[in-house]
């Protein structure tokens, strides 16, 4: 898959210190993870009182949500790149891809939020 890439051999591992995650031989390109990382603005809040950003449902959630959606997202975008290209960048500056990860999630959040009104 043209979403991924390997390591140099110069560089042996790329890192994952924020994630906690072992370093690895392979990532997904920028132009694959930043669609998919930003599809999760659904899940942030403005707090103008505080003048901050936070997580909606807590980080912790959050976490839960794409342990159960990551894979639809990664898969969502390895099924654009046999309609928009198989170029990263060119994936990457796909405002369509964009606006469908972002409604993939979207979909979840408001599903949940709908189960547990109904509880």
């Amino acid at each position: 898959m043209r979403i991924v890439e390997e390591a140099p051999a110069s560089k042996g591992k790329f890192d994952f210190a924020f994630a906690g995650f072992p370093p690895d031989k392979y990532r997904l390109t920028k132009g694959a993870n930043f669609p998919i990382f930003a599809a999760f603005r659904n899940c942030v809040i403005y707090d103008e009182a505080a003048h901050r950003c936070e997580w909606r449902f807590g980080f912790d959630n959050v976490l839960k949500l794409w342990e159960k959606i990551g894979p639809e997202l990664v898969r969502e975008t390895y099924e654009a790149t046999k309609d928009i290209g198989r170029t990263p960048d060119v994936l990457g500056k796909n405002r369509s891809h964009w606006a469908n990860l972002l409604r993939v999630v979207r979909l979840e959040v408001l599903s949940a939020a709908l189960e547990a009104a109904e509880a």
